[in-house]
């Protein structure tokens, strides 16, 4: 897949991007209509979603708040953010993940009261709705903070986490858990991470 897209604009979002462009040409250098053609290792389908990211205008935020499924939208992005020094872009995304994943006590006490007006919907409806939790996952948050270096996510994720029971899995029912609410993807943990929690948890 081919993108054409202007040097301005990769110049604007990467310092990478910018210290490749300032260049000078080669002569033998590949072109595709007669422009320059640079070739990069990652999958075209992400590169994509970066472009869209950086052209299209974000009034709505880059990924729907409180969802599931969080992570995964914005993983590939936060990593080539990262890879190509994209540091506004990877700005915007922290700070939506920190909204998720509060970094101060007040954010959190917000953050809790819309969770408790989800909570205060009626439980019958919600689970014709909700077959599974479509809050965000902790473990996932803690994996992702790792992965790609946001650890400003992680006292709230691990805070959170440690308020679970374990019985309390994704994809697998507990008398202990109440219908689409509150589980975590325990099998992401790692030995650190349990270990962390298990201290935190003493610590409480």
């Amino acid at each position: 897949i081919v993108f054409r897209v202007h040097k301005s604009i990769l110049s604007h979002y990467s310092i990478v991007f910018a210290d490749m462009l300032m260049m000078p040409p080669v002569e033998e250098a590949e072109t595709y209509d007669d422009v320059p053609l640079v070739c990069l290792p990652d999958n075209a389908e992400e590169i994509e979603s970066l472009l869209k990211a950086i052209y299209l205008p974000r009034s709505p935020p880059l990924y729907p708040r409180l969802t599931r499924c969080m992570p995964r939208i914005i993983y590939h992005l936060l990593n080539l953010s990262n890879k190509y020094e994209m540091n506004k872009l990877r700005r915007d995304i922290v700070q939506q993940l920190e909204a998720d994943w509060p970094t101060s006590l007040a954010w959190w006490d917000q953050l809790e009261g819309e969770i408790a007006g989800l909570a205060d919907l009626d439980s019958d409806a919600m689970g014709c709705i909700f077959s599974e939790d479509p809050l965000p996952d902790p473990a996932s948050a803690i994996q992702l903070a790792h992965e790609c270096q946001v650890p400003t996510i992680l006292p709230a994720a691990f805070y959170h986490l440690s308020q679970l029971s374990i019985r309390c899995q994704l994809n697998k029912s507990s008398s202990r858990c109440r219908p689409w609410r509150r589980t975590a993807n325990w099998g992401l943990l790692t030995a650190g991470d349990l270990q962390c929690l298990l201290l935190g948890r003493e610590s409480l």
